[in-house]
This record gives C-alpha cells, structure tokens and sequence, in this order.
C-alpha cells in the first residue's frame, strides 16, 4: 500500500507507508480531490441508505483507493496500484478494520486525529505484518 487514512465527519488522516510519517492527502497523491469527489457521491448513494455497508473503491490512473466503514461516521482507507484485486486482499482488510476498531476503543476517534504518531505508533509494522 501507498497509504493508509481514517476518514471522520470531513477530516483525513493519512499515513503515508512510503515515507513512514502522518502527512497530507494531497502529498500521498495529486489525484486525491477527486477520489474525495467521487468517495462522496458514492458515500451519499449507497452509504447512507444502506443496511449493510460494504467497501467502495475508487479507480484513478494508476491509483486504486478502497474505502472500508469501521463504524456509520467512520472509514479507513487504503491506496494500492490500480491493478491490486481487492477480492484478493479481503482477509488482509478485515484484520485492518479491526486493528482501527481496537485503536478507537482504545483512545477515541478524536484522541487519534489530534495525536496520531502516539496513538497509532505501531501502523507501519501492521501493514508490513498484513501486506509484506
């Protein structure tokens, strides 16, 4: 993965697996308003009227962004090359919800978004340990 984020009432969170660090979206990939755009629309149509929400994924040039709800306000998400299959890596996504949904039962969504480095200090071994 290129990235991995937290998406909660219009604020982002994005770890950047390249780099090792909390940065911006925009830094991850110069494509990232519009996969806001299109995570939007796609949000509001099946999102919101759903019983069950499922992952969204959203194709762009050479970026595939996957969108999994952890809760109804809260969704992680993960950028991977556009050809990744994400029916592939399902098992590998469902152990990355729930490491989220462990971290917000522990320290609370807005604990994390105000100190990320703290609270998800051990992202980048999960992802090494899920993706290789």
């Amino acid at each position: 993965p290129k990235a991995v984020g937290l998406v909660h009432g219009g604020r982002i969170l994005t770890y950047s697996t390249w780099d090792d660090s909390f940065v911006r979206p925009e830094v991850v990939s110069g494509e990232w308003q519009k996969v806001v755009y299109g995570f939007n629309l796609l949000y509001k149509r099946y999102w919101r009227r759903a019983e069950k929400i499922y992952p969204l994924a959203i194709t762009l040039n050479a970026e595939k962004w996957i969108f999994y709800p952890i809760t109804k306000d809260v969704a992680y998400f993960i950028c991977v090359h556009s050809a990744f299959n994400e029916y592939g890596i399902r098992e590998q996504l469902a152990r990355l919800k729930v490491y989220f949904e462990n971290k917000i039962g522990r320290h609370g969504v807005r604990r994390i978004f105000s100190e990320p480095a703290e609270t998800l200090d051990d992202l980048g071994e999960k992802i090494k340990e899920l993706f290789g």
